[in-house]
């Protein structure tokens, strides 16, 4: 499992591709991948990364490296919400696995074919005849100055924007505000964002961490159930390139 710094291919990372200094531990591991003794290799791989990578000089020179070692490999964007999560955090997904048989990849990667719509509220914690309102956690003052560009969302709503590691500290483009009712808005606790993610129930930060860097750390995981569902894929898929060979 890879997820390499986003940075390299975000705007606000300004888009330097394999230039970016971040982008050297990925380069690193593609250029073992291509060398490396074949008994090492690896059965599967699958990579996590921000859809700008899809168009990267990066992306181009680990599929290269993954042609060349003989793996076959599929690409897809996928969101949580496509796997009944009320959370907008489009991410592009490789899965390969070692096999020059396309086939065995079967349908990894595809997204379920219906789902059920899930209100946030499954997600929240707090007083419900309170609509979910914490004082703990009421709106910043620097959060008011950009109201009109907040993306507000209820209890009720089925989907929320995606929480980045800038939440807490950026309004614009961090993440949702909570609506509660009569009560005002509220951020979104690092506990909800955890669930919204999907961490087991018994997940659980050091005390000694704040909430801060709590919402760095969340804004910059990956979705649990998204990825154990691609896990699952890699797994049945190196499987049946084991049998065919």
């Amino acid at each position: 499992m890879m997820s390499p710094p986003c940075q390299p291919y975000t705007k606000r990372g300004k888009e330097l591709d394999s230039a970016d200094p971040r982008a050297a531990g990925l380069k690193r591991l593609t250029n073992v991948l291509r060398t490396c003794p074949s008994a090492v290799l690896p059965y599967g791989i699958l990579l996590e990364n921000v859809p700008g990578f899809e168009s990267s000089h990066s992306l181009s020179e680990l599929q290269d490296s993954l042609r060349i070692r003989g793996f076959s490999f599929v690409k897809r964007e996928l969101c949580p919400t496509q796997f009944e999560i009320p959370n907008r955090r489009k991410r592009f997904y490789l899965v390969a696995v070692k096999s020059s048989k396309s086939a065995v990849l079967g349908t990894a990667c595809d997204p379920p074919g219906q789902h059920t719509e899930r209100p946030l509220e499954e997600f929240l914690v707090g007083d419900p005849e309170r609509d979910y309102y914490d004082e703990e956690y009421k709106l910043p003052a620097h959060y008011l100055r950009y109201q009109a560009a907040l993306d507000v969302v209820t209890r009720s709503s089925t989907e929320s924007d995606c929480f980045t590691g800038a939440y807490g500290r950026y309004a614009k483009g961090s993440g949702s505000v909570l609506r509660c009712g009569s009560h005002g808005m509220r951020l979104f606790s690092s506990k909800e964002i955890t669930r919204l993610h999907d961490f087991p129930g018994l997940f659980e930060y050091p005390q000694h961490i704040s909430e801060l860097k709590r919402y760095q750390l969340v804004g910059n995981s990956v979705n649990v159930k998204v990825v154990a569902a691609l896990s699952k894929d890699l797994l049945s898929a190196a499987a049946r390139a084991s049998q065919s060979s």
